[in-house]
C-alpha cells in the first residue's frame, strides 16, 4: 500500500509502501547504530519535505535516539545554538544544508557525522549508501513509548528558545484524541500536506498522525496555492491540513 508520495526536484512523481518505508528506516536505525549513536543522543534533521524525511524520523525512533527536527532556513545563530544546546552529534541533512553548516562546523564540538541525502565529499556519508549498507534484518526497538523520541525547539518569543522534550506516547495522543476521531482521518483517507515537518503540526499529522491510521499522503515540497489547486482539482484528496 502507498503511504507517502512527493513530486522530485525534476517533476517525477515517486511513491513508497509501507513495506519499504518499514525496511528503510530498520536499515538506517542499524546505520545510526554502526555510526556509534546510542540511544539518548540527539539526531538533526536538517531536511526539506521528502520521503526521506519521515524515514529518518522513524529509524531514530527505532534505534532509542532522539530526534531534533530543524528549518532549513535558519540563520546561522539559531542553528548553531539549536545543534550546540541539544548536543546534536549527527546531523542528516541536503546540499542546501551542508552550505549552512559549513560556516558553523568546526564550533560544534560534539557532532561527529554530517549524512547527507544529496551527492556529497568525504567525510559526509551518503544517506542512500547506508541504507544499501544496512539491509533490513530485524527491527531495533531499544526505547519505549514513553521515552524522550523528540525535541522540539520553542520559537523564543519570550526569550531563548528552549528544546522541549516529548515522547511518542505524547505526539500519539494528539492522533488519539483528535485527529482520528475528531478529525476522521481514517486509513481510507489521501492527505495532501504542505506542513513543514519540522514543525509540532507537521509532525503530529503528517507523519505520526497519517502513519497511525494508516493513510496514504502527497508531501507537498511547500506550499505553493497554484499547484495546491491543481491537486485538489484531481479529486484524489481528502484532507488538506493548512494554518
Amino acid at each position: 500500500r502507498i503511504c507517502l508520495e512527493h513530486f522530485s526536484p525534476d517533476g517525477r512523481h515517486l511513491s513508497l509502501t509501507y513495506g519499504a518505508l518499514a525496511a528503510q528506516s530498520s536499515a538506517f536505525a542499524h546505520a545510526l547504530v554502526s555510526l556509534g549513536v546510542k540511544p539518548g543522543d540527539r539526531v538533526a534533521l536538517l531536511l526539506p519535505q521528502c520521503f526521506e524525511t519521515v524515514i529518518a524520523h522513524l529509524a531514530i525512533y527505532k534505534m532509542g535516539a532522539i530526534a531534533l527536527p530543524l528549518a532549513l532556513l535558519f540563520g546561522a545563530e539559531a542553528l548553531e545554538y539549536r545543534l550546540s544546546n541539544a548536543g546534536a552529534t549527527v546531523v542528516v541533512t541536503n546540499a542546501f544544508g551542508l552550505s549552512r553548516l559549513a560556516p558553523i562546523r568546526a564550533r560544534l564540538d560534539g557532532l561527529r557525522h554530517v549524512v547527507s541525502i544529496d551527492p556529497a565529499d568525504a567525510p559526509v556519508r551518503s544517506f542512500a549508501t547506508l541504507v544499501e549498507q544496512h539491509p533490513d534484518s530485524f527491527d531495533i526497538v531499544a526505547s519505549g513509548p514513553d521515552d524522550p523520541a523528540l525535541m522540539i525547539y520553542t520559537s523564543g518569543t519570550t526569550g531563548r528558545a528552549k528544546g522541549v522534550l516529548l515522547s511518542i506516547r505524547g505526539m500519539l495522543w494528539i492522533s488519539a484524541a483528535c485527529w482520528a476521531p475528531i478529525g476522521e482521518l481514517t486509513d481510507k483517507d489521501v492527505v495532501l500536506s504542505p506542513l513543514p515537518l519540522f514543525h509540532s503540526y507537521g509532525l503530529n499529522l503528517s507523519v505520526l498522525g497519517v502513519l497511525a491510521v494508516g493513510a496514504s499522503e502527497h508531501i507537498m515540497e511547500r506550499f505553493s496555492p497554484q499547484q495546491a489547486l491543481d491537486l485538489l482539482q484531481t479529486g484524489k484528496y481528502s484532507v488538506m491540513p493548512g494554518v
